[in-house]
This record gives C-alpha cells, sequence and structure tokens, in this order.
C-alpha cells in the first residue's frame, strides 16, 4: 500500500509531492516516507529539493537493511526543448 499527495499552486509553477509507504500492521513492517518541493524558475527550468526516510520496523519486510539510507536531494532540470 503506498499513499500519495500532490498539490499544486501558482498555475502550476509549484508542485509539493509526499509518499507513505508501506505501513503495515502498526508500523511493525516499517515505513518509508518521501517529500519535495518542486518550483519552475522559468519556462523549462525547475527547481526541487527533497528529502526521503526509512525505518525498516521491528519485522522482516521490503524495507528490511535501509536504516542509513535517508537523504535530502537538490534537483534541477532544464527542458531546453520548450524554447
Amino acid at each position: 500500500m503506498l499513499l500519495r499527495l500532490r498539490w499544486t499552486a501558482l498555475r502550476e509553477r509549484l508542485s509539493v509531492n509526499a509518499a507513505l509507504g508501506p505501513p503495515g500492521p502498526k508500523l511493525a513492517h516499517g515505513w518509508l516516507a518521501r517529500v519535495d518541493v518542486g518550483y519552475e524558475l522559468v519556462q523549462g527550468l525547475v527547481l526541487t529539493v527533497g528529502g526521503i526516510t526509512y525505518n525498516e520496523g521491528n519485522e522482516l519486510s521490503p524495507v528490511s537493511g535501509l536504516t542509513s539510507h535517508d537523504r535530502i536531494f537538490l534537483r534541477v532540470r532544464w527542458d531546453f526543448t520548450l524554447l
């Protein structure tokens, strides 16, 4: 199971994305979460910043062993075909 939310604003120049999964029974199987915020600075140039965190829980699950893989990221995307 995965819960994903997306919100856009400012004429779709700003986007906020969030995801949570797989929660399992009482979070005993662990979970992961991701959040990122993107903004289109000019047409075709998008700057995104975000973070991902993992919690493996007490029992064997798809996220077992990912205890040290938390991260933050910065992404710059230039789509020059729009110019």
